[in-house]
C-alpha cells in the first residue's frame, strides 16, 4: 500500500499597506478571499479583514508594545505553520509592509523547519506587500509627494 501524502496548506504573508482596503494589491485581496484562517495584528482595519470569507477564522495575534519578544513571535510562527500543516490556507496579515518588520524571514523559516516548502510563489509561502505608504500618501489630496 502506498503512503498517503501529507496534506499541506499554504501560507501567504500579506501586507495591509497604509491600511485602506483600496490600497491592497490584487494578490493580497485574492489571498484574503481564499483564506481558511487569518492571523492578524491588532491594527488590521475591518475594511481589510472584510475581504475574508465569513467562514474564515480570525485570530488576533497582536503584541503589546514593550512586552513582546522573540517568544511571542515564535508562538505566532508556530501557529501559522501549524495551520498550513493541517491543510489550511493561512494568511498572516501584517499592518504596513511586512518586509520592513522582518516577517519575511521569521515565518518562512518556521515553515521550512516544519518541512513546509518555501518559495516566493504559491502554494507554499508568499509575500504580498501592500502599497508603499509613500505612493499612497499623495492620493487623497491628489498632490505630488515631491515637487521642485
Amino acid at each position: 500500500m502506498a503512503a498517503t501524502p501529507a496534506v499541506r496548506g499554504c501560507v501567504a504573508i500579506v501586507g495591509a499597506g497604509p491600511g485602506g482596503a483600496g490600497l491592497l494589491t490584487l494578490d493580497a485581496v485574492k489571498a484574503l478571499r481564499e483564506a481558511d484562517v487569518c492571523f492578524h495584528d491588532r491594527m488590521a482595519p475591518e475594511s481589510v479583514l472584510g475581504h475574508l470569507p465569513a467562514a474564515a477564522a480570525r485570530v488576533d495575534v497582536g503584541k503589546d508594545f514593550g512586552r513582546a519578544g522573540k517568544d511571542a513571535q515564535r508562538a505566532i510562527n508556530a501557529l501559522v505553520a501549524r495551520g498550513a500543516m493541517l491543510g489550511k490556507k493561512v494568511v498572516r496579515l501584517q499592518a504596513g509592509d511586512p518586509s520592513v518588520y522582518s516577517r519575511l524571514t521569521s515565518i518562512p523559516n518556521a515553515c521550512e523547519r516544519r518541512k513546509l516548502p518555501f518559495t516566493h510563489n504559491h502554494p507554499s509561502a508568499n509575500s504580498l506587500p501592500g502599497r508603499r505608504i509613500a505612493k499612497a500618501i499623495g492620493k487623497p489630496s491628489h498632490n505630488l509627494i515631491f515637487s521642485r
